[in-house]
């Protein structure tokens, strides 16, 4: 199976090569990084352990040249390094990388993927979903809102499509439709938790981190990895998320590409060509009194870029799917397409630039976030700047009043919840408490907090 993921196996791990070893892997790997090159050297005094992620690679990697070996010596050592590697990181895959907090929330959603998986998968799929969940349930996780059924099928509908599961052709093989039946929610739900993990991970088809061995195995792309990870060639090929430019927007990553400090959520860049203005906007929940409401500047962008900036701002967990309505025209997402539920006359949001609304006269129009609960934002242009050195990314320059939670049941049950979570004797007070896992003060506003989120 293929090990790791990159924003929870940065521990190190104990395992020691022995020289011979440590020859084997040098000459039998067909590309060794540059950093490799140096690691596969003896051991130096202060010569760092070798982290889980770095033996997860190996492993891979390891596991896919077996696969191209006659029998003879060298198939029967590599066999034995492998099983020692497995044993290893078999024994750390649930405990090192899901921090303790978030222990109970990971165990509720592998649960569900456990079962799906012995009803419909196999044991290669559980173990990556697995994985796939740890990585989830990091700090400033989005899954600690929303029921665990729709991040479970988010987990197991995003290694599907890392591994083609939809695809008729292939074993097992289950279709988008099913699993979303499976887990009793909807298709929207599914999808737009599944696009979350992709984004968060950085998914994309073949990915080395989460591809079953056995697919490795008889995939001739497979030859194009090396230890470090995908070839810029195999990107290229595959297009898609693979092909994509991403850049973090909450969470920096550090030269090495293991993302620090919890979960990240990354976006694609954009090919349109903004311009140099500034845009002053007021961003206003709908339907919710008193107001919820923030003012935040950004460099121009698409809308889709703006949808994060509204996410962070207002303090949502892009849990949901989403859209712009400007006049009559709505706004979607690329997902919305793959699902074919985009409205006739509707236009890609990563294809619109908040400058093109603007010429075109529109000041004013509207966010739509969650299509079930309904969250509807007013959106306001109040003015544009020049750029400058303090402007040139997005800030939030006032606001007020606390974001309501994911999945209360939109500004209709917004009122419910507050007065359930105020008054000790409602009879929904203890289950509410339980549910949300904190006391809630509508009242709490924090612009610099929403800024340090921005990356200010």
């Amino acid at each position: 199976m293929s090990r790791g993921n990159e924003s929870a196996l940065g521990a190190a791990a104990t395992f020691e090569l022995s020289t011979a070893e440590r020859r084997l892997v040098a000459e039998r790997l067909r590309a060794v990084h540059d950093h490799w090159a140096d690691r596969l050297q003896e051991p130096r005094v202060g010569q760092p352990a070798f982290s889980v992620y770095e033996l997860a690679n190996l492993y891979d990697n390891l596991l896919f040249d077996t696969d191209h070996l006659n029998s003879g010596e060298n198939v029967q050592a590599l066999d034995r390094l492998i099983e020692r590697l497995d044993l290893v990181l078999e024994q750390g895959a649930d405990e090192f990388d899901v921090p303790e907090e978030h222990q109970a929330l990971y165990e509720e959603i592998v649960s569900l993927i456990d079962r799906f998986c012995e009803e419909r998968l196999n044991e290669e799929y559980r173990k990556l979903c697995r994985k796939a969940a740890a990585a989830l349930c990091q700090d400033r996780s989005p899954a600690v809102r929303g029921k665990r059924a729709g991040w479970a099928s988010g987990v197991v509908y995003a290694i599907g499509w890392v591994n083609f599961l939809n695809d008729p052709s292939q074993e097992p093989h289950v279709r988008s439709e099913e699993i979303a039946k499976w887990f009793g929610v909807s298709m929207a739900t599914m999808q737009s938790k599944s696009k979350v993990i992709r984004e968060g991970l950085n998914l994309s088809p073949f990915d080395p981190n989460f591809t079953l061995s056995s697919r490795m195995a008889g995939n001739p792309l497979a030859s194009m990895l090396n230890i470090g990870g995908f070839l810029e060639a195999l990107q290229g090929t595959l297009g898609g998320a693979a092909g994509s430019t991403h850049e973090p927007l909450r969470i920096a990553a550090d030269g090495g590409g293991a993302p620090q400090g919890g979960w990240v959520r990354t976006r694609q860049a954009s090919a349109a060509t903004p311009s140099a203005d500034v845009f002053q906007i007021k961003i206003t929940l709908k339907d919710v009194k008193p107001a919820v409401w923030r003012r935040v500047q950004t460099p121009d962008c698409t809308l889709e870029e703006l949808h994060d900036v509204i996410q962070t701002a207002m303090g949502w967990h892009n849990c949901h799917m989403h859209e712009f309505q400007v006049g009559e025209t709505r706004f979607v997402t690329a997902a919305m397409d793959e699902f074919e539920e985009a409205p006739e006359g509707s236009r890609r949001e990563a294809d619109v630039l908040l400058s093109e609304l603007f010429a075109a006269g529109a000041k004013k129009f509207n966010y739509m976030y969650d299509f079930g609960d309904g969250w509807e934002h007013a959106i306001a242009i109040e003015k544009t700047l020049a750029r400058s050195s303090k402007n040139d990314a997005p800030m939030c320059l006032a606001g007020a009043r606390a974001c309501p939670p994911e999945d209360i049941g939109g500004p209709w049950g917004y009122p419910d919840f507050l007065e359930a979570m105020a008054d000790a004797t409602h009879e929904r007070h203890e289950e509410l408490s339980e549910w949300y896992g904190a006391k809630f003060d509508p009242a709490a506003f924090d612009v610099a907090e929403v800024n340090r989120l921005l990356g200010r």
